[in-house]
């Protein structure tokens, strides 16, 4: 299906090595992105070269690849080809969704992942998933907000 796509370029020759974008811009634009569906579209000569990453936003992102990670150790069919997170993340958000409403809370990720073993900061990882003021995700945010996490470069 046809999606937006926000494309940030920065300029080849930045004068006093400073990004093209501030952290609140860059968080912004994210999550806009994820709001909506988007992908971003990155190019620059270097990774620093087009945004300061802020440490709140890097640690959601970092839970994000946390929680995709533990989708591909427990849910990842055998025999499935290498890559491709998005049927594990389905599985994930299936077992999440324990009344089958097709959509779950923060309080849903927390509990779930605890329920199921999630090695990490369990209350982290559903505020890194559910985006603040939503009250919960669907099936189809849930992938998509986790998998671009886990597809973003370092």
């Amino acid at each position: 299906r046809p999606g937006l796509v926000i494309y940030v370029v920065a300029p080849i020759d930045m004068t006093g090595g400073q990004a093209a974008l501030s952290s609140e811009e860059h968080e912004a634009i994210a999550a806009a992105a994820l709001r909506s569906g988007a992908a971003v579209v990155l190019s620059a000569p270097a990774p620093g070269s087009i945004a300061e990453i802020g440490p709140d936003f890097a640690r959601q992102i970092g839970a994000l690849r946390s929680i995709a990670s533990f989708a591909e150790s427990r849910f990842k069919l055998p025999g499935s080809a290498p890559g491709g997170v998005e049927g594990p993340l389905a599985l994930l958000f299936n077992a999440l969704d324990v009344v089958g409403s097709g959509q779950v809370a923060a309080k849903d990720v927390a509990e779930g992942l605890q329920g199921l073993g999630f090695p990490d900061d369990v209350e982290a990882a559903a505020a890194a998933v559910v985006p603040k003021g939503a009250r919960a995700l669907t099936r189809e945010d849930f992938v998509a907000t986790v998998g671009q996490a886990a597809s973003r470069p370092d």
